[in-house]
């Protein structure tokens, strides 16, 4: 059903699409023009928007059915021993969401227990299974299940573009990550004669280190009566969308412009310069041209733009020499392009003002983000008793920075 749905909106969009560049390639456009070209982008992007949030849900399931195969292969198991074990714990995760400790069954007690003990992603937060590991306690904390938790990851990439396009890693502890870096660009072969000697070809190693900064979704208040009149899965995509959001809009500000300072350093930030604008709040097509060919053309063939939402209004607009315009509408389910490479709208990207940098080309795979573990959910009984509610609370522990021995993956266009 969502793949014929996918089908049917993506036809629709490229015959809109189709109709709006009609209108672009006149000679000239008279206000009329103007406004029924932003009517049709404006509506295309509404399609999109629907057709992104149907790809998430598709990827969501997808991940579900790999964290199934993972774990089976970890722990022995069969699929459908997994998937039994699944439903239990599910069950009775969504018993501590409604109900708290005070509801659990000796059952679901047991099941959170093993799930909270064995799953590796807790070596990530010591602190909190120290304290879980005693009892489950009104104050207590789980891992979110693998099911809620791939919603919640799809979710995350959908607040700004960062977690969709960079290399991802998951580790079982927050200890330092240390990721490997060389540039051996400037050493060739040779021909060498029969007994011989061979030459050195000196590489410089270096290194980036990921940390696993603490990110809290803060406070998440749901009255007693939300939890009375509402189903479990309800409850649970509720929180799932609060904490998603949450954690996923600071993530991705700081995957984007972070300083490094106790706390991710950015793309934005560690981006190479690779070409000034005229304008302060312009950008032109040959601009656009040179910062592409400014990255090396080892990161060509997987090289996408990323820029936030009013800037691709400017770049639409564009045309090349020959009237055509360099923005295009996806494919028979590729991406829309410019330039012919994909983009990602990311707006934590500066818009286009003086000074600022608000166009990044490269390879965003070289940047890395580490997860220590997975999403912790803590419900917090008493704290808000008083009002008739219960609290919950999301901490995952996250790091990013550009992996780059000196060869610019990323490079940027900044404005005048």
């Amino acid at each position: 059903m969502s793949l014929q749905k996918i089908k049917d909106l993506r036809e629709k969009r490229a015959t809109l699409v189709a109709q709006a560049q009609a209108i672009l390639k006149q000679e000239s456009l008279s206000k009329e023009d103007e406004t029924k070209f932003d009517a049709m982008m404006a509506e295309s992007d509404k399609l999109k928007t629907d057709l992104d949030r149907l790809q998430r849900a598709t990827d969501a399931q997808t991940e579900i059915g790999q964290r199934v195969e993972q774990r089976a292969g970890r722990e022995h198991l069969s699929k459908d021993q997994i998937e039994a074990q699944a439903a239990t714990v599910r069950d009775a995760y969504g018993s501590w969401l409604r109900y708290g400790s005070q509801g659990l069954s000796s059952e679901d007690r047991e099941a959170l227990q093993a799930r909270f003990v064995n799953d590796p992603r807790m070596g990530a937060m010591p602190n909190i299974r120290a304290a879980q590991s005693v009892g489950v306690g009104s104050g207590g904390g789980f891992t979110v299940p693998d099911e809620q938790m791939a919603s919640i990851v799809e979710a995350m990439k959908a607040f700004g573009g960062m977690r969709a396009v960079a290399t991802v890693l998951t580790t079982g502890s927050g200890a330092d990550l240390p990721i490997p870096t060389d540039n051996d660009t400037a050493v060739v072969g040779e021909i060498i004669t029969e007994n011989s000697t061979h030459s050195d070809g000196d590489i410089t190693f270096g290194q980036t280190v990921l940390q696993s900064f603490l990110y809290s979704s803060k406070i998440v208040k749901v009255s007693r009566q939300f939890l009375q009149d509402t189903s479990v899965g309800q409850l649970e995509t509720y929180l799932n969308r609060k904490i998603a959001q949450r954690l996923g809009r600071i993530q991705n500000t700081h995957f984007t412009t972070g300083d490094g300072t106790s706390k991710p350093r950015g793309a934005v930030t560690a981006s190479a310069l690779g070409k000034t604008a005229v304008s302060a709040t312009a950008i032109t097509y040959d601009e656009l041209v040179d910062l592409m060919h400014s990255v090396d053309p080892a990161y060509q063939n997987t090289a996408r733009w990323m820029l936030n939402f009013t800037t691709l209004g400017i770049v639409r607009k564009l045309k090349d020499s020959a009237n055509m315009p360099v923005w295009a509408p996806m494919a028979q389910g590729a991406p829309d392009t410019i330039l012919g490479r994909p983009y990602v709208i990311n707006q934590d990207i500066p818009a286009a003002t003086t000074g600022l940098k608000s166009v990044l080309y490269g390879d965003f795979a070289n940047y890395h983000i580490r997860d220590a573990g997975g999403v912790v959910l803590l419900r917090l009984e008493e704290r808000y008793a008083e009002n008739l509610q219960v609290a919950f609370l999301g901490f995952l522990r996250s790091d990013g920075d550009l992996v780059d021995a000196g060869t610019n993956p990323i490079k940027h266009l900044i404005q005048a």
